[in-house]
């Protein structure tokens, strides 16, 4: 969603910043000039650690199958997280509308087309508030859902995005035209994140959960013997030398 769309104390706390279609077409050139075979080489990942709604995400996944490669190829090879709930909703439910009709529910200024009823990015709500609702209610439950009609006002789909059961940090999705009508995210669910609980401070919008406490301690510890050892090895190296 486009940052104009969202408020500002978000953005101030998220450091969101909306990238235009014609820079991210700029940069994913300039990558592909020294990285070709990303578009061609379906073992080889693509990963955007904060792809926001995926702008660089949708591109890519979209060069990736012009190139050649089939559309599940594409998305199993292009992978993404992001801190806030409401954007890797965005993503997956964009990604599924192209991968069923080729359309994508975006336009090139961020905002959402005129044939889709869409939730609004003014929850604010990130990985932090669902880890907490969930760890207090096991029976918590947070959808967001996506209408796509066609011109004369006709339904074509539907999605619903959610947290997977068990799993919260990851989204799983339902579309009306889905024959066994049950929840799953194939290939989606897997490449598509809410980021890593243990990457962030807790006080961003939450209060940190007591059961991860320790965990983080010890994390942050074993980080910190890491970087003395690995810095131990360069002053040895660069005596050696």
């Amino acid at each position: 969603m486009s940052q104009y769309s969202k408020s500002k104390e978000r953005l101030k706390k998220t450091a969101e910043f909306f990238t235009p279609t014609c820079l991210v077409d700029d940069m994913l050139n300039k990558l592909i000039e020294k990285s070709p075979e990303i578009l061609t080489d379906v073992t080889k990942n693509s990963v955007d650690p904060t792809c926001g709604n995926g702008q660089f995400i949708i591109e890519l996944i979209k060069r990736k199958h012009k190139a050649g490669m089939t559309k599940q190829q594409a998305i199993e090879s292009t992978l993404g997280s992001d801190l806030m709930i409401d954007n890797i909703c965005d993503i997956i439910a964009r990604i599924v509308f192209w991968k069923e009709y080729d359309i994508d529910i975006f336009d090139e200024r961020g905002e959402p087309i005129h044939e889709l009823e869409y939730p609004g990015n003014h929850e604010d709500h990130s990985m932090y508030w669902l880890c907490e609702q969930v760890t207090e209610n096991p029976e918590f439950e947070y959808i967001r859902r996506y209408t796509l009609k066609d011109e004369q006002g006709n339904i074509i789909d539907k999605v619903s995005v959610r947290p997977k059961k068990e799993q919260w940090w990851i989204m799983e999705y339902l579309r009306s035209n889905d024959t066994n009508k049950s929840y799953n995210g194939g290939y989606l669910n897997k490449n598509y994140i809410i980021a890593d609980v243990l990457c962030y401070d807790f006080s961003f919008d939450g209060k940190q959960p007591e059961f991860s406490k320790e965990y983080i301690r010890k994390q942050q510890e074993l980080q910190k013997e890491k970087t003395s050892h690995a810095q131990e090895q360069s002053n040895n190296k660069c005596v050696l030398m």
